[in-house]
């Protein structure tokens, strides 16, 4: 099941029906098709959150402190845009909060003056072209964050 949720996500949206399955938070434009990233990651038996917002002020993460669907989020992806201010502020308050998180950030060619705004331990890869590059890049980042937990 795929749970979305838009601009304010608080809580996902129902209990996994797998209680041990990982969550990946998806954080897009709101322009953006979430729903065929986040249906393949669901085929794969990923249970998963959607945020559309690219607004840091309506991010209760940052507008607030406290985001329960980041706090629950084994994987945070974001495919906000790298060199917008506020997607540094979402990703600086996630590094800050949440230092245990695992976060897949996608950057295009042209957003490469802005990589050394992130923080180092976010993993950066090109947007993936097909079902098995997302997720070869997820199964990565999660097998790199445990193996350095």
């Amino acid at each position: 099941m795929v749970f979305r949720r838009r601009l304010k996500p608080q809580t996902w949206e129902e209990e996994p029906k797998t209680p041990d399955c990982t969550k990946v938070l998806l954080a897009y434009p709101r322009h953006a098709t979430p729903s065929v990233p986040a249906g393949i990651l669901e085929a794969a038996g990923y249970c998963v959150s959607v945020c559309e917002s690219e607004d840091d002020e309506r991010c209760p993460l940052v507008a607030e402190g406290y985001c329960a669907v980041v706090d629950d989020a084994d994987l945070i992806i974001s495919a906000l845009g790298v060199a917008r201010d506020r997607t540094q502020r979402i990703l600086s308050e996630i590094d800050e909060k949440h230092p245990d998180k695992a976060v897949l950030v996608f950057a295009n060619a042209g957003d490469h003056d802005s990589l050394h705004r992130l923080p180092e331990r976010h993993t950066v890869v090109a947007p993936p072209h097909s079902r098995q590059e997302l997720l070869d890049d997820v199964e990565t980042v999660l097998a790199s964050h445990q193996a350095c937990a």
